[in-house]
């Protein structure tokens, strides 16, 4: 028993050789609810009721531990399903409980303990947990897909539906969207029910799937880079007539923006943008590839001149009688350090 690979549990689900414990994280929740899921229907059945034990949130593991002394009712196995548990109250007794039992588990039982919206925590129960798993059963972190292996998941879950996309039509479901797989398969099950058994095209996308508010604000910045401010401000009208809130808008700006420091800081510091990534404790260094390009165009004291316009903004929006318009100027702040034309280091007047 140790860490395992996605390859792995997959191997040991086909073959039903099942470890006695799965331990699940990290920062892909779809995936890790997939495979919670897949764990416990192991046991599904006409007695799943009875061989099916769920403990959502639990502060305590004595209860979970003797539901996997129990035989299986009129079936190969039972499960025990224990959902973001509280790492910081699992006490030490039902802890050293579990451990007495991983020593001499119960043939029949599975044990799957996962974190969904939440990270395993750094506590002591937490680090115990993993030591558990890696020695007597199976530890399994499940991080965020790169864009390559997200395009062809598209693929594979658009065929799987009867219809046919292709990866040109992937990617741009994701600059859409973002790389949040449940977001991915939600607009994707909204794609293949619209084009039946033809192929996806860019043109449904586009008409389906609105753009996440953090992809219209890059957008934003990506226009004002390319000297095209009225295509930024034409971005800033939708989101208004969206109905959008201005302060979701703002906060968006100012995210684009610290990515773009980011990738500027990891190029200094001579890191990959992963590494980076982890560094800032992001999800997915997905942003920061995304940034790569725009980060190159502008040199650091222009983003920080950005940063410090928008934090003019921020002391102003919280009183502003019409924030469309402080949100357009401050639009045109950015382009005019973007493009040289205001010399103040703090954004100066417009």
């Amino acid at each position: 028993m140790a860490k395992i690979t996605e390859a792995t549990l997959k191997n040991q689900l086909k073959s039903g050789e099942l470890s006695p414990f799965y331990l699940l994280y990290g920062d892909e929740d779809y995936l890790i609810s997939l495979y919670a899921d897949r764990i416990i229907s192991v046991a599904d059945g006409p007695f799943a009721d009875f061989n099916i034990s769920k403990f959502p949130e639990a502060t305590d593991l004595t209860e979970a531990v003797n539901a996997l002394c129990q035989m299986p009712a009129m079936g190969e196995k039972r499960v025990a399903a224990v959902y973001n548990p509280d790492t910081a109250k699992l006490s030490q007794k039902s802890l050293d409980l579990l451990e007495k039992y991983l020593a001499d588990p119960s043939p029949t039982s599975v044990l799957v303990i996962y974190f969904i919206g939440k990270g395993i925590g750094n506590t002591s129960a937490s680090k115990k947990l993993m030591s558990l798993a890696e020695k007597r059963g199976s530890l399994l972190k499940l991080g965020r897909l790169s864009r390559s292996d997200l395009i062809k998941l598209l693929c594979k879950g658009a065929a799987n539906r009867g219809c046919s996309m292709s990866t040109g039509a992937a990617s741009l479901l994701i600059d859409y969207c973002g790389d949040d797989l449940n977001a991915l398969n939600r607009e994707l099950e909204k794609l293949c029910a619209y084009a039946g058994n033809r192929q996806i095209a860019d043109g449904d996308i586009k008409l389906l799937c609105p753009k996440s508010i953090t992809e219209d604000a890059f957008d934003m910045i990506r226009a004002i880079n390319s000297c095209n401010i009225s295509g930024a401000l034409t971005v800033l009208g939708r989101l208004f007539t969206a109905r959008e809130e201005p302060q979701a808008i703002f906060g968006a700006l100012v995210y684009s923006y610290i990515n773009l420091f980011r990738v500027v800081s990891a190029k200094k510091s001579r890191i990959s943008l992963d590494e980076a990534a982890k560094r800032f404790n992001m999800k997915s260094a997905y942003p920061l590839i995304k940034s790569k390009r725009e980060a190159e165009s502008l040199v650091t004291d222009k983003i920080k001149q950005c940063l410090l316009t928008l934090d003019l903004c921020d002391k102003s929006l919280k009183s502003a009688a019409d924030s469309r318009l402080l949100l357009e100027e401050t639009l045109v702040k950015l382009y005019r350090i973007s493009t040289g034309k205001d010399s103040e280091k703090s954004g100066g007047a417009v």
